[in-house]
């Protein structure tokens, strides 16, 4: 229902000219390289279960790099009004989990929006000033000759990626987190009644052919979540490379049927889970209150007419994740305003576009609104002031996800001010006792001839 009824402002704003002022995306990386293998020679080479040949594990191939290099450069193109041509920190700030992949991808897609030949150059006397404080060699010097004035090769640009580190709240944007209680959530997604069917799906489909292929003994490993999703992800992997996969072929498995059970299994592992609304809805928060946030401060300044250039106000915000990394997004829209869920393919992302009116001389709040997009696609255009109520109202505090995913914290915490008060207490007692035994010699001392005598000897 929210779906329809925001889908309904989409048409409005179409009509009205807007200009962009801010622009936050999640990306999934590249197609890379299969991570599970049958085979390893020992000068680094393997065989997957489908008997295609890689060099290297889990990280991109040539396709995601270009992937992610076209994905950057259409961002350069789309949101120019915002972007120098030149790399400027406090304009766009990038993130990414600590994986190769992701950081991998990361590089490349900036490389699309600042490509080659668009880099900074340095002035000749600047030249002699750039060499570092060592001798310079015959092969030093022929290199700084080959630069001539660009900073680096092929006046490239390079940019700083800050890596979400797993002890950060941040990446809680990740499923595969140190929350106990999701995993627990995760955990769950590997038994419930929507799997049940796809398997027997699977099994009534290709059940035969596949155990012939993987060399099994009956078709119970079909019911088994673990080995599905190694095969599933292993071929959806090789089918994005464009490999060779003529052993399905061979065993009588139309690839085109076979790539849609595959994605069929992966959609139900991401979404097709109503507690995985929850895991969304904790593991998102923390990033659409940073989102929420510095949209905010992007209209307050752009009411003000100030140009804030620093750090902490970039126009644009990256994120560079994997599938796991993007289902929460796509699950906390859909709780919010009941967008849609379509399964993160290789460098698929995620946009949220700030705008504001055009030829408004006092802007207020209705005058920006906030557009929501999933490959490029719009899928939600709403006012900022119902975006923002919406959100809060979907939000889960720190304070919650903190008492939901470590209560073990809140028991040590207990423990300790109850340690703390105990401790107080028995320092106040022991002073108290201090003062009274003082006080108690000085009175006998005071009533005591004897006392007296002896304290003035001593």
């Amino acid at each position: 229902m929210h779906y329809i009824i925001h889908s309904l402002f989409i048409s409005l704003f179409f009509s009205i000219n807007s200009e962009i002022i801010g622009v936050f995306e999640h990306f999934r990386n590249g197609a890379r390289v299969p991570g599970y293998f049958i085979n390893e020679y020992p000068e680094g080479e393997y065989w997957d279960m489908f008997k295609v040949h890689w060099y290297n594990t889990g990280e991109l191939t040539e396709i995601g790099l270009r992937m992610q290099y076209i994905l950057g450069y259409q961002n350069r193109v789309k949101y120019k009004s915002i972007l120098s041509e030149m790399y400027d920190p406090t304009q766009i700030l990038i993130f990414s989990t600590d994986r190769y992949r992701t950081i991998y991808s990361a590089q490349a897609h900036i490389q699309g929006m600042f490509p080659a030949g668009t880099g900074r150059k340095i002035d000749p006397w600047q030249i002699k000033a750039s060499e570092p404080p060592m001798p310079i060699t015959p092969l030093m010097q022929k290199e700084v000759v080959n630069l001539g004035l660009n900073v680096l090769p092929e006046n490239v640009q390079i940019v700083p990626i800050h890596i979400f580190k797993k002890e950060s709240i941040e990446h809680l944007i990740n499923l595969d987190i140190t929350c106990d209680k999701l995993k627990e959530n995760i955990k769950k997604s590997k038994v419930n009644e929507h799997l049940n069917e796809f398997y027997k799906k699977l099994n009534n489909t290709y059940g035969e052919q596949l155990m012939e292929m993987f060399n099994e003994n009956s078709t119970k490993f079909l019911f088994n979540f673990d080995k599905v999703f190694k095969f599933t992800a292993e071929f959806l992997t090789d089918y994005a490379n464009n490999r060779n996969l003529t052993i399905l072929k061979k065993y009588g498995i139309d690839l085109k049927e076979f790539y849609d059970l595959c994605m069929e299994f992966k959609l139900i592992f991401l979404f097709e889970k109503k507690f995985n609304e929850l895991v969304a809805q904790y593991s998102a928060s923390p990033n659409f209150r940073f989102i929420l946030n510095w949209m905010e401060k992007k209209i307050q300044l752009n009411q003000k007419k100030e140009v804030f250039n620093h750090y902490d106000d970039p126009k644009m915000v990256v994120y560079s994740g994997s599938d796991l990394t993007m289902a929460p997004f796509e699950l906390f829209m859909k709780t919010a305003f009941g967008t849609p869920l379509i399964y993160p393919l290789f460098a698929s992302n995620i946009v949220f576009e700030v705008h504001k009116k055009d030829n408004v001389e006092k802007p207020t709040y209705n005058d920006y609104h906030i557009e929501y997009y999933i490959n490029g696609v719009l899928h939600l255009n709403v006012s900022f002031n119902v975006f923002k109520y919406i959100i809060e109202k979907t939000l889960i505090s720190d304070n919650e996800i903190n008492r939901f995913c470590y209560p073990q914290l809140e028991k040590n915490e207990g423990f300790m001010i109850v340690a703390v008060i105990i401790a107080i207490v028995f320092v106040i007692i022991f002073i108290g006792r201090f003062f009274c035994y003082k006080n108690k010699k000085s009175y006998r001392k005071r009533n005591n001839p004897e006392l007296r005598r002896y304290d003035s000897l001593s």
